[in-house]
This record gives structure tokens, sequence and C-alpha cells, in this order.
């Protein structure tokens, strides 16, 4: 199994899918086999025979061939369509045809990548805001011990003062 730790990538297939239905598709329907060979060049054929009407999109697959579909970009395809269909982006309406349902087109106008980027400048920005709010409350610490120390001299030179005043009690 190959290394995939480029979260952008994967999350840029999620959107080409939906921009798929929304733009590329006036009906916004698209049956399997175009969707996988337009987006992503699979050369997907339909196996031969009869398939009942899929109950989910494992047995949607199962009933498309691919002369490479050990290949990572299939289990991409499949894991993607597998994730929309899960969140409710997409369904399966009949044999090999999938929808986008309204769900779906809201989401393609937020976009997959745009959310995960505003949630990691969120992030930067809120590691930012602490690291500024530890040197403020440093600054603020050694800018309350002067306080505090000028306060304390302050005291000990008024009853210094008090005491070394000559106090007249006469009449």
């Amino acid at each position: 199994m190959t290394e995939d730790k480029d979260i952008i990538k994967n999350l840029e297939y999620l959107d080409s899918i939906l921009q798929y239905f929304t733009v590329t598709q006036r009906d916004y329907t698209a049956d399997i086999i175009s969707l996988s060979n337009d987006i992503f060049k699979l050369k997907l054929e339909k196996k031969q025979g009869d398939f009942p009407k899929p109950t989910n999109t494992e047995e949607l697959f199962n009933s498309v061939f691919s002369p490479d579909n050990e290949n990572a970009i299939f289990y991409k395809v499949k894991a993607s369509i597998q994730y929309l269909v899960d969140e409710g982006y997409l369904f399966t309406s009949d044999n090999y045809t999938l929808k986008i349902t309204y769900k779906g087109i809201i989401k393609y106008s937020e976009g997959f990548v745009t959310e995960y980027e505003k949630q990691t400048s969120d992030k930067t920005r809120l590691i930012n805001v602490e690291n500024f709010q530890r040197k403020m409350s440093r600054w603020m610490l050694f800018v309350n011990g002067a306080i505090a120390v000028g306060t304390i001299v302050a005291m000990v030179y008024y009853i210094l003062e008090m005491i070394s005043t000559p106090y007249c009690f006469c009449k």
C-alpha cells in the first residue's frame, strides 16, 4: 500500500466529483463509468451480465470492471464516492447512476479544500493568539513586579519618614 499523506490532494478528489455533477452535468446525474473515466481517466467498463439495483456503493463498484482496478487511484475514487454517498452528498438512483443531492450542491459551493484551509488558518491564528498572550503575560508579570517593588520602597520610605520626624507634644 502506498503512503498517502497529501490531504489537499484527497480533498480535491471530493471537490472534483461534486464539480463534475454541478458544472458538467446539466441534470445533476452521471453514471459511475463516465464519472471515473472523465475525471480520473480510469477506463472503467461495465461487467457483462445483469446486476440488481445496488443498495450501496460497494455493489455499484462490483458491477464495474477496471483493467487496473488494483490501482491506488481506483481505490481513492471508490473511497471518495463512498464517502460522498455516506455523507448524503450523492445517492445511487439505479444501476451505475449517481445523483447529487441539494446538500451536495451546497457543499460544492463551500468546497472541501476551502473548508480545510479555513480550519488550518483558524488553528494557526489561535496558536498565534496563544503565543501573543503568553508573551504579554510575561511582560505583565514583569511590570507588576516592578510596581510591587516600587510600592514596597515607597512604604519603607514613608515608615522611615514617620519614625524620623520629631513629634512635638508641647503646648
